[in-house]
This record gives C-alpha cells, structure tokens and sequence, in this order.
C-alpha cells in the first residue's frame, strides 16, 4: 500500500510539473517535424523525428515513433473529416529497406500536412505526439481536481457532461453543468481555465477584474454568472447556449467536437453576415471606450443566441494571458502593431469565415477566391483587412462601424454597463504592454530567423554555387600570374611563349647550331667586325700597321638572365631541336655469352 501510494504521488508529481511547464509554453507556436531516419529495433522499425518550435533551430528534440503510433494518431484526427492518405498497413517485409524508405517519404507528407492546418495543429493528440515532455494525457483529471472545489461551495450543482472537446484550446476545459433543484432542467457551463504564457495579473486585481466582467450589461456580450481565481486556474460558469456558437451555426449542429468543423461549410446569408459583423463590432467599440481592449475575436467566441442575435463570451481569456488564436499570422505581420490593430485583423478572418464557409490558413491574401461571390461592398472590406497591402494599413474599428457595408444596421436598444476603476485601466494598459512587448519580440526573432533561411538558401542555390566556382576559378589565375611574375621578373621567357613580339630579332639558331652547347650558341649569336675577321687567302701586309677594330655600333647585350632562367632556356632549346633521326645507330656487343 505504501509503495502504491508513493509511486501514485510521483506520477502526480510529474504531471503537475508538465503543467507547469505548459503554463509557459505557447500552445499556438506552430510545431514542425521531420522524420531524419529510421531503427530497426527487435523487428519493428521506429522513426526518429525531429521537432522544432517556431522559427528556432536551437529549440529542438527528437522522439521516436513507430508505424502503429501514426496510425493512432491517424485514428484520433479522423474526426476532422481532412483526408489526408496515411502509407499503407503492411504485414510481411515491414523492415525491408525499399519499402522503410517509401514509407517514411508518406509519413513525411502526412506529417507536413496536418502540423498546416490551424485547427489539428493544436489538437491535444497532436501535441502528445510531437512534444510529450510538455503535454499530459491527464490534464483533463486535473482539471476535474479543481472543478470538484467549486462543487463544495455549490452542492446544488452536478456535473452533467463533460465538454471537454467543443473548443480548440488545451489549457480549457468545459463541463455541462445542472441544477439538482429542478432535475437538471437549467442548466449552465462550467469552465476550468489555466493561465496562459502572458498571465502576469496579481491575484488581488485579478479578483477585481473578474468581478467587474460579472457585473458587464451589454445586449451582444455574454457576461459570465460568476468568476473566481482559486491560485492555480480561473473558474467560469455563464449560461449554456443550445444553438452553439456561430462556427457551430454555419455547420448546422450543436455544441460538438471543434475538429468536426475543420471541413468547409456554406456560407452565411449576406443578411446575417452584415447582422452578425455589426454586432461584434459594436461589441469591440464600446470595450475599447472602456478601455477594455477584446482579441479573441472567432467564430468559436461568438454565440448564437437566436436568429439574428449573438453575443461575444469568452472574455476573461485576456485575463488569463491566453494569446490569441491568430497569433501565429500575426508574427509574419510587423505592420499589425496594438490591441485595436490585432482586434480588426482578427475581426477580418471572422467575415472571411462567414463569407466563405472555411478559415482563412494565410496570414494574408492575394485576391478574393472566385466562388462563392460576395457582394462588392464586402469583398472591399475584406480586401481591407486581410489583403497584402490592407495589412500595413488597418482602418479603426470606428471606421468599420461606419463602412457602407454596415449601412443600415440597428443601433443598440439597451444600454450597456460596464464600470472600470481608473487604477484597474492603468494596469490593463500595462498588462496589454507586456503581451505586445512579446509579441514584438517574437516578431524579431521570426524576421531575423527567416532572414538567415533566406541567405542560406541564396548561398546554396546552383545559380550562387557557379558564380562562386568562377569567382574562385578567376582568382587562382591572378593568384597563379602574380606568383610568376615574381619569380622571374627579368625574364622575356613568358612573353615569347604567350605573346611572340614582331621586333623581336629572329636569330633563332638553327637545328644544326641548336646541336652545340649552350656556351657555343651563345658566343657565336656576338657580332664581329669586318677587319677582324681573317680570310684563308689574304695575308697580313707588313708595310701597314695594325689599326685597332673600332668599337662595334650595335646596342649593348641587355642583362643577362639569372642562371635558374638561362638553364631553362637552354633546356627548352635543347628540347624544341631535339631530333631522332640524327641520333647515331649504336652497334651492340653481346659479351653475355662464353668464350672458347
């Protein structure tokens, strides 16, 4: 018994401390993976995987999974309805190497395609299978722990069922709750919250804040009936609306599985899109006049009430330093900088969703998508939000309201109500500083990383590949040309070779006087005076003196060349009259043999 419970409260221990861990981690940082190779391990093959988080490279791990973990995986994610072609199951031959290979190649694809989609990126499955250092499989049990405590201050209350797949969030988890007085006839949803990378409220003003979101009256805003910090996560109950929210509208079902909305849907009536847009916006406007700043705009957030009726709910999620669900888009736009910019852009994906029936999966777009067609005031508004040059300059939400697009859209009947201390303003300033302050630090890094990506590609690109082998080719020819040039930098030998000069005298001795020794050549290309040069028939006249031989008119020898160059010209001489033909028949004399 001991035993058992001391190995109970280590595993207790370890999955509090991957909790912990969690609290720190951005759940919307996407997760790439690559499947580097492959072992063969007691006749099964595991595939060595190496995961990165953003842009990073140093932020990096291996894990190993075999073919049967794919495939559950593949099962868990088959809800999505995303086709996406799983290899094949093959039972002899799984660790022949052709076949190892091709499969890695089809797990590879699989992998890149669902780590793209927003939705499945962010599965709990997903994230188990790629990162389980940071993700517990019992983080629901712990939720469950401390959902239990608000049941002891609440016994009339029940746990009905547990919602804990109807939104994209892992640190969120939902529980259907019912009154016991009236046979669980009203019934409310009990949200269990973990704080988020940018939680950063102190305990005391978070039980402030939480208190004046209880007591908002706004006709489009779903306030929550109570809020409480416990220490270690938020507890929320607000109403439980049957109809689902507007993500759950367009697809024509309840409250369900958020991954069962992964498929395109039908868009909505151009009526409710301008009903539905309008009511947001107005919701946007009246928060950021208070200083209450919302970004969690999407079609899971905003609830419908009844036909042409929403409201927004989930607005503690700012509270809890939850980021935002298009974070990820946000950190490849530099340009999108304050609470209100990230809320409009956020703003223009959910009229995409509407327009189109599917979430935009781009950070931007080039052009509307051909079908369905949106009408042109619309299509402007979007092209104003989402398109490449709309980005760099986002309109206010002021403008939004008033946009021809809204016009003639009711005013608010009721009166909203929402009182924020001037002290608790200063420090939602502060708070929502310290969310752009690290997201404009990620911004940075992101832009320095793709940066580098981008030089490195440019550098290993055939193009730069052979501009640099002729770069390299042409500076070993100078390189070689400078060296020769000092070695022999009297020498006329290079010139004559390379380039033969016209006024060069042609004195090249012949292959008869080619034959001499080098002294000999030399001495015979001197010039000689006429008188001193003695014919055999003629004799010296005694009568007439000798007259010296005046001093020759030709212009000096110029210096002669170093002994390492008169040598080579010599041996080069030698080499070019070299001829086989005057070499001397030899006779040979065979004394190998005895003699008698």
């Amino acid at each position: 018994m001991m035993a058992a419970s001391a190995s109970s409260k280590k595993d207790r221990s370890s999955v509090l401390e991957k909790v912990d861990r969690r609290l720190s981690v951005d759940p919307t940082i996407p997760l790439t993976a690559t499947i580097l190779t492959y072992k063969i391990v007691q006749s099964h093959v595991e595939y060595v995987i190496r995961v990165q988080r953003g842009p990073n490279p140093d932020d990096s791990w291996d894990v190993e999974r075999r073919y049967s973990d794919f495939a559950a995986l593949n099962q868990a994610l088959q809800i999505s309805g995303v086709q996406v072609n799983l290899p094949p199951k093959r039972m002899f031959g799984n660790t022949d190497k052709q076949f190892v290979t091709e499969r890695q190649q089809g797990l590879q694809e699989y992998l890149n395609i669902i780590a793209k989609h927003p939705f499945i990126a962010a599965s709990l499955d997903l994230k188990l299978f790629l990162d389980p250092h940071n993700y517990s499989d019992k983080c629901h049990e712990i939720a469950l722990r401390n959902v239990s405590m608000f049941f002891r201050s609440n016994p009339e209350w029940a746990i009905v069922e547990s919602k804990k797949n109807i939104g994209w969030r892992i640190n969120k988890h939902y529980y259907l709750i019912g009154s016991k007085g009236d046979g669980f006839k009203y019934k409310r949803i009990l949200t269990w919250i973990e704080p988020g990378p940018d939680f950063c409220v102190p305990e005391r003003e978070l039980e402030y804040l939480l208190k004046i979101l209880v007591d908002l009256k706004h006709p489009n805003i779903l306030s929550p009936l109570s809020a409480t910090y416990n220490g270690t996560g938020l507890l929320v109950t607000r109403e439980f609306c049957p109809k689902g929210s507007l993500r759950d509208y367009m697809h024509k079902s309840g409250p369900q599985h958020y991954l069962k909305s992964c498929c395109p849907t039908s868009p909505l009536d151009l009526g409710l899109i301008k009903t539905y847009g309008y009511q947001v916006l107005c919701v946007m406007e009246y928060l950021l006049s208070k200083g209450f700043v919302l970004g969690h705009i999407t079609s899971g957030n905003v609830m419908i009430i009844d036909y042409g009726l929403c409201k927004v709910s989930d607005l503690e999620n700012c509270l809890a330093g939850l980021p935002v669900f298009h974070r990820t888009f946000l950190l490849e736009l530099r340009k999108v900088q304050g609470a209100e910019a990230e809320a409009v852009y956020s703003f223009g994906h959910l009229l995409y969703e509407m327009a189109y029936g599917r979430i935009l999966e781009t950070a931007t777009i080039e052009a509307l998508p051909p079908y369905p067609a949106v009408d042109s005031n619309l299509g402007t508004l979007l092209m104003s939000l989402l398109s490449v040059a709309g980005v760099k300059a986002l309109p206010k939400i002021s403008d939004l309201v008033s946009h021809l697009f809204f016009a003639g859209q009711l005013p608010l009947t009721e009166k909203p109500s929402l009182k924020v201390p001037s002290r608790l303003k200063e420090f939602l300033v502060s708070m929502r500083d310290k969310v752009d302050a690290r997201l404009q630090e990620d911004q940075r890094k992101l832009s320095h990383f793709l940066r580098m990506s981008k030089a490195h590609d440019s550098l290993m690109s055939e193009e730069e590949k052979k501009k640099r082998r002729k770069k390299m080719r042409k500076q070993m020819t100078q390189e070689a040309d400078q060296t020769l040039a000092e070695a022999y930098p009297t020498s006329k030998l290079t010139k004559q070779l390379s380039v033969p000069s016209s006024s060069a005298p042609t004195n090249r001795p012949s292959s008869k006087a080619s034959s001499k020794t080098s002294s000999a050549s030399t001495a015979s290309t001197a010039p000689k005076s006429p008188s001193t040069s003695k014919s055999p028939s003629t004799t010296k006249s005694p009568s007439t003196p000798s007259v010296p031989a005046p001093p020759t008119t030709q212009a000096p020898e110029p210096t002669p060349p170093p002994a390492k160059t008169g040598e080579r010209g010599a041996l080069l001489n030698s080499i070019e009259s070299f001829a086989k033909g005057k070499l001397k028949k030899t006779v040979t004399k065979d004394r190998s043999g005895p003699f008698l």
